[in-house]
């Protein structure tokens, strides 16, 4: 695989991780979040879900992976007529959820500036939890609106999330080349599952309607722009 652009970025999710200081949720939907087994019921309302999602329980990873269980059954129409502040908690809650950043951290630190390798590709997205439900997630990055408007880390590595899932199935020099160049690598020439392919078609719109905003080259730390990260492989 040439070098790809999702080292240096996912060396940045820590920074956007969330971190603010939050309102404890204390209704009896929150208390679900101090037992072992964190489950919520499908039937909560979607605005009880984006409490959640916005409270700081949802910081921990098997809270927020509860949270989006409980999302992802509620309808596409419902998830995408929610504002776009609420869309971003969503997408945020698929970083919290899936990404072990301990796992992501040691990669890089024992990468240096030279890595480039398939294995460690592979190490780094193998580090995504690729069992947490996505469907919430899919909604809001097919929400031009959101696209348009939601924070640009916040599509960036929620779109990351998704990249992962597709890689545990048709691997990452696949999805990579892909969103590369879909012409020349067709995603129907690597799978025929509807699922995967709608899932890569969404990445790919997702990248190609955050180049036209007019802070695309906002995303940026220390001269690397993380919009980048959907572009997938480049020159050596």
């Amino acid at each position: 695989m040439k070098r790809i652009l999702i080292l240096p970025a996912l060396a940045l999710v820590t920074v956007f991780a969330a971190t603010s200081c939050r309102q404890l949720f204390t209704t009896s939907l929150g208390t679900a979040f101090a037992r072992d087994s964190v489950s919520i019921s499908s039937k909560t309302p979607l605005s009880d879900l984006i409490d959640l999602a916005a409270s700081s329980e949802a910081e921990d990873p098997s809270a927020a992976k509860a949270v989006l269980d409980a999302l992802g059954g509620k309808s596409t129409a419902d998830i995408q007529d929610l504002s776009v502040d609420d869309q971003t908690e969503i997408l945020n809650l698929a970083t919290t959820a899936s990404l072990d950043l301990g796992a992501v951290t040691d990669l890089l630190a024992q990468s240096g500036d030279s890595a480039d390798t398939d294995q460690l590709v592979s190490d780094i997205l193998g580090a995504f939890d690729t069992s947490v439900n996505l469907d919430a997630v899919l909604d809001v990055l097919n929400d031009p609106d959101a696209v348009a408007d939601a924070p640009i880390e916040s599509l960036v590595l929620a779109s990351a999330v998704v990249i992962a899932d597709v890689a545990a199935t048709i691997g990452t020099d696949a999805i990579m080349d892909i969103l590369a160049d879909p012409i020349a690598n067709p995603p129907s020439a690597v799978t025929s599952d509807p699922a995967i392919l709608a899932q890569i078609n969404t990445i790919l719109n997702v990248s190609d309607s955050i180049q036209t905003r007019p802070d695309v080259n906002d995303a940026t730390i220390g001269g690397f722009n993380i919009a980048d990260l959907l572009n997938g492989t480049t020159t050596p």
